[in-house]
């Protein structure tokens, strides 16, 4: 189901202010020639699109970016656990003893793939309709932790935890949980064909945090089928990209990432997800409104009193779904939020 990837870590911004300011877009030739053999060539790598690309060199990042090749990619194998924790922001429970063990290590903003200042461990764990992370972030000063309670969808700066899943694996459609150390909590659809942050896209899923001493400690619960999950073959085993990332802003503003490739072990999806049908009715009654034209003009009724209609919806697969309404009920209708 994980299809190859190219890792492209380029500074895009870097590169059109080079090529817009004239007489340098030579130097930008041996990069281009580069970028080309590697579109052209079949080895299977890994791609890697982090938010907030630090403007450096263009061959500085390429360099760096040659040790994110499918080699260096860690696989963690999640087996089904019974139970569920209690989210408390305390990894006390039994629950934690069977869950696999990862780490926030690496440095990708503003310096790419340095070593972290401080250590993040995640434990990792997953049942069989969710999935759970106990994140311990270790900080030497918590004094000085930028974070405060926010509303949903508030955090989007300071201090806070966040994982990145990208089901399908092709880097189009990723889905990121943040959490910050007071437990205030952001989901986010990053679309990244036309590149944007869609901070209105809500899902169902709880965490809990707590601060002490030593730092803060994060809990998530996410349920497996928030996100759009591709088709597999029948017996396959599920897999999914992702991203576990910790922002630092102290003196300077500090992003910590690692790429991992979770494995659930011990359950196999069915290769095609029975067809759903979903029917909803509704009857409106609209009371007459009378208004009293003493005899000049004739009463006149702009609808029905009595008013149905129907929404179905046929849930094809994870990702595919068609939708019919029958005399739409305008009467209860959402608005985007402007922009």
């Amino acid at each position: 189901m994980l299809r190859s990837f190219a890792i492209i870590a380029t500074d895009y911004y870097s590169l059109a202010s080079r090529n817009s300011s004239g007489g340098v877009a030579r130097k930008n030739m041996p990069f281009i020639a580069s970028l080309l053999i590697l579109l052209l060539t079949s080895a299977p790598v890994y791609a890697v699109d982090f938010e907030g690309t630090p403007e450096t060199d263009v061959e500085e990042i390429d360099q760096a970016s040659e040790v994110a090749t499918d080699s260096k990619l860690e696989t963690i194998r999640l087996a089904v656990v019974d139970g569920r924790p209690v989210l408390d922001g305390v990894l006390d429970e039994v629950f934690w003893q069977h869950a696999s063990v990862a780490d926030i290590n690496m440095e990708l903003y503003p310096e790419r793939f340095a070593e972290a200042v401080v250590k993040t461990e995640v434990l990792v764990a997953s049942t069989a309709t969710h999935l759970y992370l106990g994140i311990t972030a270790n900080d030497p000063h918590p004094e000085q932790m930028y974070a405060n309670r926010r509303a949903r969808d508030g955090v989007k700066d300071g201090d806070y935890v966040s994982i990145v899943v990208d089901p399908a694996g092709n880097l189009r459609r990723k889905f990121e949980f943040r959490v910050n150390p007071y437990g205030s909590i952001s989901d986010v659809l990053q679309n990244s064909v036309s590149n944007r942050y869609l901070y209105d896209w809500d899902t169902r899923w709880e965490s809990a945090a707590q601060i002490d001493e030593t730092g803060y400690v994060v809990e998530m619960e996410i349920p497996l089928d928030s996100n759009k999950h591709p088709l597999i073959e029948e017996g396959e085993t599920p897999k999914w990209l992702v991203v576990l990332k910790r922002t630092y802003p102290r003196s300077v503003d500090r992003t910590f990432g690692k790429v991992y490739i979770f494995e659930r072990t011990g359950v196999h999806l069915e290769g095609r997800r029975k067809k759903r049908l979903e029917l909803t009715p509704y009857y409106i009654f609209h009371p007459d409104e009378e208004r009293s034209s003493e005899g000049i003009f004739e009463q006149i009724s702009d609808h029905e009193n009595h008013e149905i209609g129907m929404d179905a919806k046929l849930v094809i697969n994870s990702a595919t779904t068609a939708a019919v309404t029958i005399n739409p009920n305008y009467t209860e209708v959402e608005r985007d939020i402007a922009r």
